[in-house]
Parts: C-alpha cells; sequence; structure tokens
C-alpha cells in the first residue's frame, strides 16, 4: 500500500555556468531574476549558453513535493508515488527517465499539445538567474485523477500537496479533502508568500482542512495576515478553538530555531528546536523540500513530532553541501 502520495508540478530542471554576464545582458536578464517566460525563448537561451560558453546543460529533476520524494525514496521509503503531468515532448521523457532513475513511484498524465515544465538556471559566480516555464504541470485533469485506478492511491495515511500545486488546481485540492478517509492527513507546504496572498480564501480553506502544514517564517507571516489573524499566538488559539482536527505546524526559519507548533484536543504546545549552523554551505535550494522528507520519514514510522523535526533539520542539513536537492550519498 501506498505511504505517502504528493501533488505537484514536475519540473526538468537545467543548469549551466556562465563565465560572463553576456547571455543575460542579450536576453534582458538580471543576476538573480526569477522570471516565467515563453518555451521558446527559455529553449532559446539555453542553446545559446551552451554555444557561446562550450558548455553541456545539466539535467535534474526538480519541483517542490517531486524533490520531497527523491529524498524520502533515498531515505529508504519505498512506498511513496508522486503525482503530477508532463507533455508528451522531449523535455517530459527526460524528466521521466530521471523520475525512473530516482525509484520513486509516479502518477504523471502525459498531455497532448503541452510543453513539459522546465527551469532554467544560469550560474554566475554566486549568482543564479532562474527562467521558468510551467506549462503542462498546471493542466493535469481531475477526470484523470478520479479514475477507479486511483481509488487504491486514496487509501494512503499522507497527502502532500506543495503550495505551487494551488493555483489553477484548487479544485483538486477540495477534490482530495473529500476524498481522504478518517485514517489519512492532510499536509501542505506553503511553498512562496506570493502564492499565499494571491489566493487567500484558498488558503484560509486549506489551513482548515489540513493536519500537518509546513513553511517558513515568511510565509506563515503572510498566511497569518491574509487569514485576517494579527499574531501567530492569536492564529493558532483560535484554529484550535474553532476545529476538532488535531493539528502540526511547522515553521522553519534558515539557521534560527524551528518552531513546533501541536494542537492536540483543541490544547495548543509550542517548542523551538535548535538549529546547527552548517560551515561547508554549497546551496542551500530545496533545504525546505529536503526537510519535509526528513520530516514524513520520522511521522510515518510513528515518531514523536519533536523527533521528526530533528530529523527534517538532519536531512536539510546533508542536503545543502551539496550542489542541488540531493542527499550526499545521491551523487555516488
Amino acid at each position: 500500500m501506498v505511504t505517502l502520495v504528493a501533488f505537484g508540478n514536475p519540473i526538468l530542471d537545467m543548469s549551466i555556468a556562465v563565465d560572463d554576464e553576456s547571455i543575460r545582458m542579450k536576453y534582458n536578464l538580471k543576476a538573480n531574476d526569477q522570471l516565467e517566460i515563453p518555451i521558446e525563448t527559455l529553449m532559446a537561451v539555453k542553446k545559446d549558453a551552451e554555444e557561446r560558453y562550450q558548455k553541456t546543460v545539466q539535467f535534474n529533476p526538480g519541483g517542490s513535493s517531486l524533490n520531497t520524494c527523491r529524498i524520502l525514496r533515498a531515505l529508504g521509503e519505498e512506498n511513496v508515488l508522486f503525482c503530477g503531468s508532463v507533455g508528451k515532448d522531449v523535455n517530459g521523457e527526460k524528466l521521466l527517465k530521471l523520475i525512473q532513475e530516482s525509484a520513486v513511484k509516479n502518477c504523471i498524465q502525459r498531455l497532448e499539445g503541452c510543453s513539459t515544465a522546465v527551469c532554467l538556471c544560469l550560474i554566475e559566480g554566486s549568482n543564479r538567474c532562474l527562467i521558468a516555464n510551467i506549462g503542462a504541470a498546471f493542466r493535469i485533469e481531475l477526470s484523470w485523477l478520479s479514475s477507479e485506478a486511483f481509488d487504491e492511491v486514496c487509501l494512503a495515511r499522507i497527502f502532500y500537496i506543495e503550495g505551487y500545486f494551488v493555483p489553477e488546481r484548487f479544485h483538486i485540492c477540495q477534490w482530495l479533502v473529500e476524498k481522504i478517509g478518517k485514517t489519512g492527513k492532510l499536509a501542505i507546504n506553503l511553498n512562496a508568500k506570493y502564492i499565499v496572498e494571491s489566493l487567500k480564501e484558498e488558503f484560509k480553506f486549506l489551513l482548515k482542512a489540513c493536519d500537518l502544514i509546513f513553511g517558513n517564517t515568511s510565509e506563515f507571516s503572510t498566511l497569518i495576515k491574509v487569514s485576517g489573524y494579527t499574531s501567530l499566538t492569536s492564529c493558532v488559539d483560535l484554529i484550535a478553538k474553532d476545529t476538532d482536527k488535531d493539528k502540526i505546524l511547522v515553521i522553519t526559519d534558515g539557521e534560527h530555531p524551528v518552531k513546533l507548533i501541536e494542537i492536540k484536543n483543541k490544547v495548543v504546545k509550542l517548542q523551538e528546536i535548535q538549529v546547527e549552523k552548517v560551515d561547508n554551505v554549497q546551496d542551500t535550494t530545496g533545504a525546505g523540500d529536503a526537510f519535509v522528507a526528513g520530516f514524513f520519514f520520522a511521522y510515518i514510522r510513528d515518531r514523536s513530532p519533536w523527533e521528526c523535526v530533528q530529523e527534517g533539520i538532519s536531512v536539510a542539513r546533508r542536503t545543502i553541501t551539496q550542489i542541488g536537492c540531493y542527499l550526499p550519498e545521491m551523487r555516488k
């Protein structure tokens, strides 16, 4: 039986080290831009960069919840299933091959006439210019997910939604809330301030519906604001008062302590868990995704919430010593 089902945007990550700013200047890009652009323009930048610098682009599977699934699988959890959509194109074939190589089980819809989501990272010293096109990732169909073949999946223990999945697919989130049985737990990662700000009502609904909620300090501050609360304390107290659900909220803050908030039988318990500094940091990209993977690995094994956070911290510390969202042993 599947233990965890994750829903998200499967992305083909492409990265190339550039020697100067010339390629950026040609396409009017800034050193640390994060932009969504047309797929034709993105692929032109890729081709130009390879030819200009005589280097080959490196390909990796990406996307928040897919990263979590990959790390969770590398930790030894076999019963993980990732759900998403890609286009029937060359990039889709590459991404599916990379997912298969990571040994993550997948339930991926392949769509005609859509481009697979891609993200190109131009690495210029300490700068990272990210240009992306989400394409087919937005177009997963509820009719496909709700087919009879998916019924067994709905018996999973945990259903995990990345925040990036909520735009344009909130109806799928609502369907999941209705579909999950009494034993299933619904988890969400807030992922980004701008998504929470633009989808206020959707995240207010998910805040009430979810059993586990992950995010960083900035994302939670935005959630509290758009939900109409004045502080984290007032938010948690009112949630505890208005729900019969037990909940776990986990708030990360880089090197600062992780806030673990447990709501059980309407009683609120808050703990702060220290984070040791890592000296040889290489790349913090995906650190939050890795943290969630470590948390789930312990949670599935019925560890206490405090132990789950500790495992999350440990796994995140290991990934940030690597380039990309990988454990050291995944690079061997």
